[in-house]
């Protein structure tokens, strides 16, 4: 399938989580993987990737793009794929707290940054 290029980033994500898994490279698409419970295999330039799928439990799901590639990056692809179930039922019990965790992060930066200007935000709505 070839979504259409104009996509915003919601509809993205809602195509993103109708998949059974999902290999990625770009940081804010397997983030919408994740934390939509798809089982995924990040292959990242990142080190920030590295955190963020080990705070999912999915640290078995990432490669080190500048690390780790040819043969040897199909092969851990190929594993993440054979373990999707596992992967499945491993971000159903860790997501939620971090999607959690990420919501209350930022409802707690809005207050702050309310607070500097002294006017309540309606903050309920953002996070």
């Amino acid at each position: 399938m070839i979504l259409p290029a104009e996509l915003r980033a919601a509809e993205l994500k809602w195509c993103i989580a109708q998949l059974d898994w999902f290999a990625g490279s770009r940081m804010h698409a397997t983030i919408a993987s994740l934390s939509s419970g798809v089982p995924t295999f990040g292959y990242a330039y990142s080190d920030k990737a590295e955190g963020v799928f080990a705070m999912c439990g999915s640290g078995a799901h990432h490669g080190d793009a500048r690390q780790t590639t040819g043969a040897a990056a199909v092969e851990m692809m190929m594993h993440s794929f054979d373990q999707r179930e596992r992967a499945a039922s491993d971000l159903a019990r860790t997501t939620p707290s971090v999607v959690a965790l990420a919501r209350q992060q930022l409802a707690d930066l809005l207050s702050e940054i309310a607070s500097w200007h002294g006017s309540p935000m309606p903050i309920g709505t953002v996070a």
